[in-house]
């Protein structure tokens, strides 16, 4: 029997080194744009213990508290605790409300492996909106409003990561973009078309949801992916035939996948709706709805995000 011998030349040897780094490289890349925001709801105290946010390498225990009907929350690093405090100009975490808990989401937006942390609640009938993040000594409160939704897009490709801070209003979604340089905030201009990662699609959505029960042999088509109508619909005619009344409260986004091009092509929503029995009026709580979409069609036509999956959740 004969035996072949195959030398490698030096540049092949460099070829196959090469080769492997970009698998590596590759791999971790998909791994990581793949990774999603954690999203917690709260209706009572509660510990998270899964999270850096202050960016000792080591995982920190976040209480979230409540006292008087009021949100408080505290990070433990170490033997130190630190408390989360409100700019002065929307002094509030919020109220206790069973349709309207508070929201918490982590989030690394600076790519310095140190989760922010956003917050999103209510008082007195107003929404409020946060986001802390770590400056080496406390938690600084850099972002504080009133809108209702809280986005992020490019967090999980090579592009600049981007927080959108939005509201819900007279059945449009205005946003107002920011980008985070050295833990300040930078607001940035761009016109994002009303189709952009499914604007026009959650609006009208948001409006449709709001109309059940009488509405529901009216579906808005237009809105929801062939893959997915069916189901979708069958959700849909479960909220319709409990006979409550569902009331927008607030709700987040982030983009969840991309194109060969690195154009955002999938997105996850998840709203918040105020869900009241309409034969008794004391039967209110929290309902959220997560709402996976997928662009399709001409990227300049109305309602090129479409809704493939719902999951409701109830509080």
């Amino acid at each position: 029997m004969k035996f072949k011998i195959f030398f490698l030349r030096l540049k092949h040897i460099y070829y196959i080194i090469l080769a492997i780094v970009f698998i590596v490289l590759f791999t971790i890349f998909l791994v990581s744009r793949k990774s999603i925001e954690t999203f917690n709801i709260f209706t009572e105290n509660k510990i998270i213990k899964k999270y850096d946010v202050t960016g000792d390498g080591l995982k920190d225990n976040i209480y979230i508290k409540i006292n008087n009907n009021k949100y408080s929350i505290a990070v433990k690093s170490k033997d130190k605790i630190y408390t989360l405090q409100p700019s002065h100009k929307l002094n509030s975490l919020g109220t206790y409300k069973s349709y309207s808990p508070l929201k918490l989401i982590l989030t690394d937006v600076s790519r310095d492996n140190i989760s922010e942390l956003f917050t999103q609640s209510s008082e007195n009938n107003t929404n409020l909106q946060h986001l802390f993040i770590w400056d080496k000594t406390k938690f600084k409160d850099i972002l504080h409003t009133t809108n209702n939704i809280i986005g992020f897009i490019d967090v999980h490709n090579n592009k600049t990561p981007k927080i959108i801070s939005s509201n819900f209003n007279n059945n449009d979604l205005v946003f107002s973009n920011y980008i985070l340089v050295k833990d300040k905030l930078k607001p940035y201009y761009c016109n994002y078309p009303s189709n952009f990662i499914g604007k026009d699609t959650i609006s009208t959505f948001i409006n449709y949801i709001q109309s059940l029960p009488y509405s529901s042999n009216t579906k808005p088509n237009d809105l929801f992916h062939e893959s997915g109508k069916i189901s979708c619909f069958n959700i849909i005619d479960k909220l319709a035939s409990a006979n409550r009344k569902y009331v927008f409260q607030d709700g987040s986004f982030s983009d969840s996948d991309y194109d060969k091009n690195g154009e955002i092509s999938d997105v996850k929503w998840i709203l918040n709706f105020k869900s009241t029995s309409n034969l008794v009026k004391e039967d209110c709580k929290n309902m959220s709805v997560k709402l996976f979409l997928k662009s399709i069609g001409d990227s300049k036509s109305q309602f090129y995000f479409k809704i493939y999956s719902i999951n409701v959740i109830s509080n």
